[in-house]
């Protein structure tokens, strides 16, 4: 199977490659992580770099791939897609779900993905013209089924598309020796729990606390310890 992945935000002006892989990890990261199942995997990356390169076994192609809702834009791309020939198109952001409904009419046979990437239902008044572009996809990602209701409260996805929950994670982390982990973190607890996100409500922090609450009673000794950026829930969560 030859999957390609789409990214539609354009590449930060003045970088070369190397600075974006630098700057945007989870670029390479999630790609790898699939090309490591065995799949032959193909980037494609909006930027005005118009270069071509393979990285860790994943061709990644940066181009110029003009306005946004453009028809040079679908012809471009529908032309990199065949020149790679993919069996699956796998784009990032509902946000882009029109380029997917403008590739479909221009490469019918091809199966599409859509993942969220954190986006909302659009509004009330616009929802007909996105029902359409939703349906150019055979299935639809979530990090979980809970953060589709809303969607699918409005019947914005068709009956047959498939809904996926895929918890993300761009971390190449494997495990190792938790003894000498400790000792270089000086974390410490029986057991020690790590959180890694922004306390947000996307993130749902306070969730886990409750959860961590509940399992303390039967473990006394667990102690939870978070590393975040964003903490707009900061006070929720000195609370709870």
């Amino acid at each position: 199977m030859h999957v390609a992945q789409l990214n539609l935000v354009p590449t930060p002006d003045g970088l070369s490659a190397e600075q974006v892989f630098a700057q945007w990890p989870s670029l390479a990261d999630i790609a790898e992580a699939v090309a490591s199942a065995g799949v032959r995997v193909s980037v494609i990356q909006a930027s005005a770099l118009n270069t071509r390169l393979r990285h860790q076994g994943v061709d990644y192609r940066f181009a110029d791939l003009q306005r946004r809702g453009s028809a040079s834009r679908a012809r471009t791309l529908a032309a990199l897609l065949g020149e790679i020939d993919a069996d699956v198109l796998h784009v990032h952001g509902l946000e882009f779900a029109g380029d997917a409904r403008r590739l479909t009419r221009l490469l019918p046979e091809l199966s599409i993905l859509l993942q969220d990437h954190a986006n909302r239902p659009p509004r009330w008044w616009s929802r007909s013209l996105w029902r359409t572009r939703y349906a150019a996809a055979s299935g639809i990602a979530f990090t979980s089924l809970e953060l589709a209701q809303p969607f699918t409260r409005s019947r914005l996805f068709r009956r047959s598309t498939q809904l996926f929950a895929i918890p993300e994670s761009s971390s190449r982390f494997t495990p190792g020796d938790r003894l000498q982990a400790r000792e270089q973190t000086r974390l410490h607890g029986d057991p020690c729990v790590l959180w890694i996100g922004h306390l947000s409500p996307a993130k749902d922090p306070l969730c886990v606390l409750d959860a961590v609450a509940m399992a303390a009673r039967m473990v006394p000794g667990l102690r939870l310890w978070c590393v975040f950026d964003q903490a707009p829930l900061m006070e929720q969560v000195q609370q709870r």
